[in-house]
């Protein structure tokens, strides 16, 4: 995936924010109609108004105190004049304003955020742009902690997905367990992290949504994601051993990483009665193990496999490391061995409880 070039906006106030390099060439067939929503009071407009400069597109904000509405109103009065106000309702607020080429009626202030209204903000604004369907296409949040995380939990909940999110989050996702979860909640819907300066993060819309890549009906799973991340790795994991096993069992090295993945596999069927992985039977067969009688694995069957197991260490002759992967390997079939000898290993109930019937892909 080739990422956008990024920049700092606003370097010269005293707020400056990570943004794409070319907002422009991104949103250059929205051009005027690019929605672009701000929420919060930051120090300064500067970024705010460049990224309006850049586009030609209104600043639609939503404030969180009267204070910080004062100041945006003061912005409009200092683009009509591009004067910079003598006495500043805030020295670095309005800064640098004079300098930018925007029209006051683009900078559109709305009520303060109440739990709720933002679609029906998002909307208002939306038709008085002539944009026919309500969307947020860059969304900037700059606010105190709860308002900050709030603001993002509805833009989510109302199924907006801007391509761009700026977000000045009050403490590190990694430090505050509520900053985590709210970091966190938007990469998984498919969010990258493409930028940070501070506090101060940059993400982008990449599409790769974590949430319906799974079920969340499932009953005694504790995390689909995670459950899923899981068996995709152990799958590729034993499907390199397999690979790995299907080269002349000569080969010593090749048969040491075949014989450890064989235990692995015993191991997980005799404690968990789990369905063994298709690369099972492929790793025995390059082993030379016989197969499960009609198609089971039993305790019989696994204490045959280890004394053939047995036999095959030692039959190798090896140097190095060879040799002390070859160590500890003995030691985990023997503490395995000992394992089926507490079970005993006559068929029994426990029998009853590992065997697995081949499917289709392990034969």
């Amino acid at each position: 995936m080739q990422l956008p070039p990024t920049t700092l906006l606003g370097a010269k106030g005293s707020e400056p924010f990570p943004c794409i390099e070319d907002l422009f060439a991104l949103y250059q067939r929205k051009g005027i109609r690019t929605v672009f929503f701000s929420i919060g009071a930051s120090k300064s407009a500067l970024a705010d108004l460049e990224i309006a400069e850049s586009i030609g597109c209104p600043i639609n904000i939503i404030c969180e105190t009267e204070a910080a509405s004062k100041n945006w109103m003061e912005v409009r009065d200092v683009l009509k004049t591009h004067k910079a106000v003598a006495e500043p309702l805030s020295a670095e607020f309005s800064a640098g304003a004079e300098t930018k080429w925007i029209l006051p009626k683009n900078v559109r202030i709305f009520s303060e955020l109440v739990a709720g209204n933002l679609r029906a903000t998002v909307e208002a604004a939306c038709e008085a742009m002539k944009v026919p369907e309500a969307r947020i296409d860059i969304l900037k949040i700059d606010c105190s902690a709860a308002p900050g995380r709030q603001a993002l939990y509805e833009v989510m909940d109302a199924g907006f997905r801007p391509a761009l999110i700026m977000i000045h989050w009050s403490e590190s996702p990694d430090a505050s367990p509520p900053t985590k979860i709210a970091a966190g909640n938007l990469q998984n819907c498919g969010y990258l992290l493409l930028k940070k300066e501070g506090l101060k993060y940059l993400y982008y819309f990449v599409d790769n949504d974590m949430y319906t890549t799974c079920s969340w009906e499932l009953e005694g799973v504790v995390n689909p994601m995670v459950d899923g991340i899981v068996n995709e790795v152990l799958l590729q994991v034993r499907e390199q051993a397999a690979a790995a096993a299907a080269v002349p069992t000569t080969d010593d090295d090749h048969s040491l990483s075949a014989i450890k993945t064989i235990i692995s596999d015993m191991e997980v069927l005799v404690s968990s009665s789990q369905t063994p992985l298709s690369s099972t039977l492929s790793v025995a067969k390059a082993l030379g193990l016989p197969a499960p009688p009609n198609g089971v694995y039993t305790v019989p069957l696994f204490s045959t496999w280890i004394s053939k197991l047995f036999e095959k260490l030692d039959s190798m002759k090896l140097e190095g490391d060879a040799r002390a992967a070859r160590k500890e390997i003995i030691v985990s079939l023997k503490n395995l061995e000992g394992r089926l000898e507490d079970m005993g290993t006559t068929p029994s109930s426990r029998d009853v409880d590992i065997k697995v019937a081949m499917t289709t892909d392990a034969c």
